[in-house]
């Protein structure tokens, strides 16, 4: 049974849905563009409903079996930002980097390159030329992995494990050196004063030479971080140097300013909405200072949960 047989009847629909679904993939797609905080603009590609049925599909039946690596903690199952900075909450020193134009960066060509790899590995044709073909259509836009669609987190992942085996068996050689990737946040740690500026040099190089996918380093937002000091922040969180994870003071202040004017005249609906979000955030995160916020607001807490 050919992929294109397999998703019909999965789907349950006729032959000419599916070429309707095929003869919209590359045109029924509403582009928009974000402001940056950093500046500039991030492109978001939304498919249409038709589209995104196929990109579920090839998720469940292709995508998700695929190799990810363990390094890699955004966009996976079990996992998020919290899991990301303790796998760091014992070392002293940070390096992180960020790339340019992370999903844009990456092209269908890098697919290609990673399948013929995989179908070597495996012995196998496991991606014919007709899954491939489907493969480009649905999840790439002009042979370009866009931002918004359901299928680039996993295939960002995927096409980034050669990336990530090769910045883990570079530390590998590194006692006590830590490397995560979180979307297009790479972090290293290590307990070494200066050790960070060694590591840096040598990462610039491997990123330099990696071809598949080639990404570009944004030396703006290149970080080096010390829990000692303070300025510890992995993914939003930080670490401090008693090598727990907690939120900034920042986010905590914003969090109680909300709750006291809520307590004084009420919040809008939309306001309430993004406090009870901060709220799940912050049990999740750091529960202990979820208790002490109870501990002062509870009614308040009670009737926000309760009018959602």
């Amino acid at each position: 049974m050919s992929y294109k047989e397999k998703i019909i009847k999965d789907l349950y629909i006729n032959n000419d849905l599916y070429e309707e679904f095929q003869r919209i993939s590359q045109i029924k797609i509403k582009k928009f563009k974000l402001e940056k905080k950093s500046g500039g603009y991030r492109y978001i590609h939304s498919p249409d409903a038709r589209i995104k049925l196929i990109q579920y599909w090839l998720i469940d039946n292709v995508l998700k079996s695929l190799p990810i690596h363990p390094a890699a903690y955004a966009f996976k199952k079990n996992t998020s930002i919290l899991d990301n900075a303790k796998r760091h909450s014992k070392n002293k020193y940070y390096l992180t980097i960020d790339f340019i134009d992370f999903f844009h960066s990456i092209k269908f060509i890098d697919f290609l390159n990673f399948s013929d790899n995989y179908n070597i590995s495996k012995n196998s044709e496991i991606f014919t030329d007709e899954l491939l073909n489907i493969i480009r259509k649905f999840c790439f836009y002009n042979d370009v992995l866009p931002i918004g669609y359901t299928s680039s987190p996993i295939i960002s992942n995927i096409l980034m494990y050669d990336f990530d085996q090769k910045i883990t068996e570079y530390i590998k050689q590194k006692k006590g050196v830590v490397y995560s990737r979180y979307a297009d946040d790479i972090v290293i740690s290590t307990n070494k004063k200066n050790e960070s500026i060694e590591i840096y040099r040598d990462i610039k190089k491997i990123i330099y030479e990696n071809v598949n996918p080639k990404l570009l380093i944004n030396f703006k937002k290149v970080k080096f971080l010390s829990s000692t000091s303070g300025s510890a922040y992995v993914t939003g969180l930080k670490i401090n140097p008693h090598k727990q994870v907690s939120i900034s003071k920042k986010k905590k202040d914003h969090i109680r300013l909300l709750l006291s004017i809520y307590k004084k005249k009420g919040l809008s609906d939309e306001e309430r909405k993004s406090l009870s979000g901060h709220l799940s955030y912050i049990k999740y995160v750091e529960p202990k200072f979820y208790t002490k916020l109870q501990e002062k607001y509870f009614v308040e807490i009670d009737k926000i949960y309760k009018t959602l």
